[in-house]
């Protein structure tokens, strides 16, 4: 079975400010605490992202005008993610949302596991951006 999981945040600040924030690939180690430890550019679009399986590869595929940042990241030992996200304008700001998608061959406790890493990761994303 295909286990889809999209989790939405609530960010106290403007579209244009979290939008510029999350495509900043560069800036990915200041938020995605468990996963990113360092970031480097690559080549053909790539980052590199060095975290807690080795190095990932992120290529993001971005649109401003309509809040889409979406990427691909291959992970070294979890596989292929093609996963989509959104900033929308909200009353007291701006709402992130991030879709996961279960590579088949990650454990089901694995991607609970990292569901629950992401939450911690989205607070933090909230925090930087709030300051």
């Amino acid at each position: 079975m295909t286990i889809t999981l999209t989790k939405t945040i609530n960010i106290k600040a403007s579209l244009d400010k979290v939008w510029n924030y999350v495509n900043d690939l560069s800036k990915w180690a200041e938020w995605a605490i468990h996963n990113v430890k360092s970031v480097r550019q690559g080549d053909n679009g790539f980052w590199l992202m060095d975290g807690p399986r080795g190095t990932s590869k992120v290529k993001m595929s971005s649109d401003k005008t309509t809040g889409i940042l979406d990427h691909n990241f291959i992970d070294p030992s979890e596989g292929h993610w093609k996963v989509p996200c959104r900033v929308v304008a909200g009353n007291l700001g701006s709402h992130f949302m991030i879709t996961f998608t279960k590579p088949e061959q990650m454990p089901d406790e694995a991607f609970e596991m990292g569901m629950k890493m992401l939450d911690e990761e989205l607070l933090k994303l909230k925090e930087n951006l709030e300051k």
